[in-house]
């Protein structure tokens, strides 16, 4: 009974907390008049420069063909192909398919590094 009882008093004082947190949050406070400094701060402030952006996008590509290449550099093609031609595979779908999952883990690499 003591684990139930202390189970229900957490579950108690979170309960109270989203109360106390939603009374927070609806509580309105009039806007303080503040004769222009936060207009005055704001356009101080630097406007974002897209070119840091775009550098950084160019570099995110960059690193990706670079470990691409890597990749495909420490890549045994010739043990892999000549198993393919063993097992009578086709060399072209084995091309494609090597294409494609290496567009798909390119992209993948580029949307999680911009997130």
């Amino acid at each position: 009974m003591d684990r139930f009882e202390h189970e229900l008093e957490q579950q108690d004082s979170e309960l109270s907390f989203d109360r106390w947190l939603g009374q927070q949050l609806q509580f309105n406070e009039p806007y303080l008049e503040n004769d222009g400094f936060c207009e005055a701060v704001m356009s101080q402030l630097p406007s974002p420069v897209w070119r840091r952006e775009r550098r950084v996008t160019r570099m995110q590509y960059g690193a990706v063909l670079v470990a691409s290449a890597i990749v495909a550099w420490q890549f045994p093609f010739e043990e892999v192909l000549g198993e393919a031609a063993r097992q009578s595979v086709s060399l072209y779908g084995l091309v494609g398919a090597g294409i494609v999952a290496s567009l798909v883990v390119m992209a993948g690499g580029i949307v999680a590094a911009r997130r």
